[in-house]
């Protein structure tokens, strides 16, 4: 499969790709990693991880994106094998959300039990914003929903804050 991609720096190990076009097969990669996940309407966009040989490493879901006048939010859902990430990526993946879309903010949400997602969000420098009861099935049980915010003026990841800007000639 011949994937859309751009070389990200690497930051030690080998060099991985953020590949695109092929929302899909990123979506599905990403749902098959999180339980009881699945993206329900074409209202999404996914980017993925490759590396050198072109497998399918990881990949970030962006849906439900909502736009007001004053906050645009839109929610991802992450997910990849160990290694699938590294610091040009991780901006890519923050960059498109807030400087492509001109989000505001960033929504993940998160059950409960799953700790390595919420740790995850949280070294991203996601803020825990609520808790919903028994709002999400986990294994086939009840649990409840995390939800973590980033807001494009607290994202490391991005400089500028997001902002486009241009070099006076």
């Amino acid at each position: 499969m011949g994937f859309q991609r751009h070389a990200a720096k690497a930051c030690g190990g080998s060099v991985k790709y953020l590949c695109f076009g092929y929302k899909e097969v990123v979506a599905e990669f990403v749902a098959s990693k999180i339980p009881d996940f699945s993206i329900s309407s074409d209202g999404y966009e996914a980017l993925g991880t490759l590396d050198e040989n072109g497998k399918l490493l990881g990949g970030v879901i962006y849906y439900e994106y909502r736009a007001g006048e004053i906050v645009r939010d839109v929610r991802m859902a992450i997910a990849g094998e160990p290694g699938w990430l590294n610091r040009g990526l991780i901006r890519a993946y923050f960059e498109y959300p807030f400087c492509q879309l001109d989000c505001t903010r960033i929504t993940v949400v998160c059950a409960k039990p799953n700790k390595r997602s919420r740790q995850f969000a949280e070294r991203f420098g996601f803020v825990m914003e609520g808790r919903h009861k028994n709002a999400v099935e986990w294994h086939g049980k009840p649990a409840d929903l995390i939800s973590y915010g980033l807001e494009r003026h607290n994202c490391k990841w991005i400089e500028n804050n997001g902002k486009i800007v241009t070099k006076a000639a």
